[in-house]
This record gives C-alpha cells, structure tokens and sequence, in this order.
C-alpha cells in the first residue's frame, strides 16, 4: 500500500516548496489613497449574540463614507431588532439563505464597494480602509483580509494556527500576482459593478462567495489579500468542526466542478486533489501508524514514536535517523514534506499568530493528519450522498 503515498508525498512536497518560496518572496504591494463609498452587508440568522458585535466594530472603524445594512434572512429571535435599535439600516427577507439574503439586499446599498461581513465576526480600527486599497485596480475585484479564529478550547488553537496559515498564504500569492482559491469569506470586499455584472452572488452551490471568487478567476480578474485583520467565531466542538468542514467541502468540490473548464490554469491548486489524497492517503497512512504500534510497544519506544506521528518532532527526529533507517524513498519523500510544512506553517504563525500558540503549532500533525485527514476521507462520499437540489439554502 505504501506506493499509493508516493505521488501524494511528491505533489504536497513541492506544493509546500513553492508556497515556501512565495512566503520569502517580497513581492510587491500598493499603499494608495483610495476611499470610495463602502456600504457593508451583514447577513443574519438568528445571530442576536454577534450581531451587535459586528456592527459596532463597523461603526468604530473611523471609515469615511460607511453604511451598514443587516441582512435579516427570516430570523426569528431579536436580530433585526437590536439591529434597529443601533442605528442602522435593516433588509429582512424569508429565509432564503445567505447568498439570495444578499442579493435581494444589493438594491438597497449605496456603496461602490460592497463589504460582506458575517455576523459572528468582529473587524480590526483600520480593516476597512485597507480592505478597499486594493480595489483602485481596475482589475482587482474582491479583496479579503487576515481572518484570527477566534473561540475557546483545543480546536480553536489549533484552527487559530490554521487560519494564520491561510491568511499569510494567500497574502503571499496575491502579492506576487499568483491566484489562490483558497480563502475565508466571512470578510471580504466586492467592486458593486463586478457584482452587478454576473449577476449578484450565486445561488446554485453552497459556497456563494468562494463560487464568486473563482468566477473572477475564470474572468481574468484579480484578487487581493490585504493586511485588513478581522476576528470570526469558529466550532469548538468535534460535532461543528466536522459539519463546517464536510460543508466547505462538498461547495469546493461542487464549484470546481462547475467551473471545471478553468482547473487547467490552476493545477497546483485544484481542490478535488485534497478529497482524492484523504480517499487514498489517509487509510494508507492510518495502516501505517498501526503497523508498527505493537513492535514500539514491545521495545519500549512506544512515547518516541507517538511523538512522531504527532508533533513536528517527527520530521526533525528522522531526519537525524536517515542514516540510520536508510534513504528509503518513501522516507526521504516523508521527511522533506514533514520539515517544509514545518517551515511553512511556523512562517505563518510567526507573522500572524500569538506566542500563546506555539504549543499547538508543535503539535499540529494531530490535527492536520489525523483529524483533517479524516474530513478529507469523508468529504467525497458525503457530497456524493447529501446532494438533492440545486439551490442551497443555509
């Protein structure tokens, strides 16, 4: 079974490289004057304990020329309300989902720039002022900020090394002009006229603004990762987290389906790698780890070798025992991608993360092999077995 590993270890091994390589790249960045008129929608369900959060850190940014709309999609608690009573405008639909919530809102804003911003995420003073920079392009059509995870517990350490990771990452690519369709949306900046143009944001996929951000790819367009730093809530339980991910999941694979006549231009990047490599990557990994637990147990090592499996001491402890083991290929392959990724990710943690961090950057393999590995195992066949309609509504 190991051979299945091979082309995985290879493709993940330079994917790392490169990111590596952009991430030390200066690359350029433009630091123009550029304050067009902003309105930013807030979509809402039943989000009376956020709401008032989100638009007060909109109301605080000091931006200019700033209207905020709440997006009430048919809530049925005090969401709209306490919006009201805030001063600001408020749009209340049925609930008909995120995607058509804002589209139906759309009329109602005066902005050139619309700023979507969900209701459980907080924006940074000057988030808006740098969010909008890149927008003078005429090119440039959505724009996205460094996203903090933000919540209590385990999980959330660990996803706040991994939101620091993406939001350095697509930093990276955008500033050296090289498309990455990987993001979070829950703050990002959309030119009113690009939206007008396809339509207002789709609604036949699960995913509308990830939908949106590669039909500007296919468009030619550009888009930009700023320093705008927003916090948003994120799962802190095992049950959430799986939900969020098997549904970011299913919308990746749908979408890059539907946009399939693109996925040439991108093929470093094309989503249905990651479902491939948990189908085929993680039980071969998972065997692996198992086959040699009883011999480890037996000769006393077994703590050294747990370490291995998950903390980033493994990498570096096989690096120092290849002459040891032997330059098997398998191994030199595993050894390289376990201290890029390391490189990589503590780049990123060093940039955007906090000192309190480290011990779940040490021991992140738990979390991105094993439980990330997991969701990427299930991300297929639940797409395959939950799709029934063409119009999502979440």
């Amino acid at each position: 079974m190991d051979e299945l590993l091979y082309p995985f270890f290879v493709f993940q091994s330079i994917l790392f490289l490169y990111w590596l390589f952009l991430l030390l790249k200066r690359g350029r960045e433009k630091g123009v004057s550029y304050t067009p008129s902003v309105t930013v929608l807030i979509p809402a369900y039943n989000e009376e304990e956020n709401i008032g959060r989100a638009i007060n850190s909109v109301l605080s940014s000091g931006y200019p020329d700033v209207e905020v709309i709440v997006v009430d999609d048919g809530s049925t608690d005090r969401t709209g309300e306490i919006a009201r009573e805030m001063g600001v405008k408020v749009v209340r639909t049925e609930h008909v989902g995120k995607a058509e919530a804002l589209n139906r809102a759309i009329p109602h804003a005066r902005g050139e720039i619309i700023i979507i911003l969900d209701a459980d995420t907080v924006i940074e003073r000057e988030a808006i002022e740098r969010i909008v920079e890149p927008l003078s392009d005429p090119d440039t059509v959505i724009s996205v900020g460094k996203m903090k995870a933000e919540g209590r517990g385990i999980l959330a350490g660990f996803q706040r090394i991994e939101y620091a990771f993406v939001s350095e990452l697509l930093h990276a690519h955008t500033r050296n002009n090289k498309p990455l369709p990987f993001f979070f949306g829950a703050f990002m900046a959309v030119k009113r006229e690009f939206l007008e143009e396809v339509g207002g944001f789709p609604t036949d996929t699960p995913g509308e603004d990830f939908d949106l951000f590669i039909e500007a790819m296919e468009r030619g367009k550009k888009i930009a990762g700023t320093d705008a730093r927003a916090s948003t809530k994120v799962p802190e339980t095992l049950p959430s987290l799986l939900e969020q991910r098997l549904r970011w999941g299913k919308a990746g694979l749908l979408i890059t389906w539907k946009h399939r006549k693109i996925a040439h231009r991108y093929p470093l990047f094309l989503y249905p790698y990651w479902p491939l490599y948990g189908i085929l990557g993680f039980p071969n990994l998972l065997e692996m780890f198992l086959r040699y637990i009883d011999w480890h147990v037996r000769n006393g090592t077994i703590l050294e070798y747990l370490a291995s499996w998950f903390t980033f001491y493994g990498p570096v402890n096989s690096l120092l025992k290849l002459p040891q083991w032997g330059f098997h290929p398998l191994t030199v392959l595993g050894v390289l991608l376990g201290l890029l990724s390391l490189a990589v990710i503590a780049w990123a943690w060093w940039r955007n993360g906090e000192a309190k961090d480290v011990i779940y950057l040490l021991f992140l393999p738990t979390y991105g092999t094993f439980l990330m590995g997991l969701i990427l195992f299930l991300i297929i066949p639940y797409t395959l077995l939950t799709i029934r309609k063409r119009k999502f509504i979440r």
